[in-house]
């Protein structure tokens, strides 16, 4: 943890108070509100598609529907350029940013105003519980990676990885059908082939990308970003 927020505890919960630099601006609500409505909307306009993708590829219909399902949130990415997918992560990623620093900010006006707050709610706890909220919201915006192109795409793609695990089907087979997926919908280079980059190549792409980084979630991107 940085020695400011160290210092900042310590002076706080020593009776003194510290002006906060700068003022919170409110995240972009009407982005997100614009991404949950194209995510659904990309979802029921390409369930029927993706029903029929995975019954072509020897599924039964309870079994597609519900692999159609899992891909409720995957599907808005995978019909979106690098370009367009790093433009959404950067938002996304200023957007969660600012609501830390929203948590962050409403924590630090509770500790420079304890004795106030002691008078209305006695708790012995009290001092210690703020100093942890304070400590994880920093924690959780220092882990936070750097917006890429793939970050919110992996996590939507987690549910139909451990669907497919617990259907029995292996690591092979799972790239195997992603990859088939990928092509299906053109996405960035899947399915085609330079001098440089081919199946091969592009198969193990979406292992070390997407398979693996699936089954580690509950390690990595949980403690990142807290949310699949």
């Amino acid at each position: 943890m940085p020695m400011s927020v160290v210092s900042y505890l310590i002076m706080s919960l020593s009776g003194i108070k510290m002006v906060s630099k700068g003022k919170y601006q409110e995240s972009d609500t009407n982005f997100l509100e614009k991404l949950y409505k194209e995510v659904k909307e990309d979802y029921n306009n390409n369930r029927d598609t993706l029903v029929e993708f995975f019954t072509n590829h020897g599924f039964d219909k309870e079994q597609s529907d519900d692999l159609a399902y899992k891909m409720r949130n995957a599907v808005y990415y995978i019909k979106r350029d690098k370009p367009e997918r790093r433009k959404i992560e950067k938002v996304n990623m200023k957007v969660l940013r600012d609501n830390l620093n929203k948590n962050i900010d409403s924590v630090k006006s509770l500790i420079d105003n304890l004795d106030i707050l002691i008078e209305l709610f006695p708790d012995v706890n009290i001092a210690y519980k703020l100093v942890h909220k304070f400590t994880y919201y920093h924690m959780r915006l220092e882990a936070m990676p750097r917006a890429g192109t793939n970050i919110f795409f992996r996590l939507a793609l987690i549910p139909l990885f451990w669907k497919l695990e617990k259907l029995g089907y292996g690591q092979a087979k799972q790239i195997n059908l992603v990859y088939d997926l990928f092509y299906k919908y053109e996405l960035d280079d899947y399915g085609t082939s330079n001098e440089n980059v081919g199946e091969k190549e592009q198969k193990d792409r979406i292992r070390t990308q997407f398979q693996q980084p699936a089954f580690k979630y509950w390690k990595e991107f949980d403690q990142r970003l807290g949310f699949i």
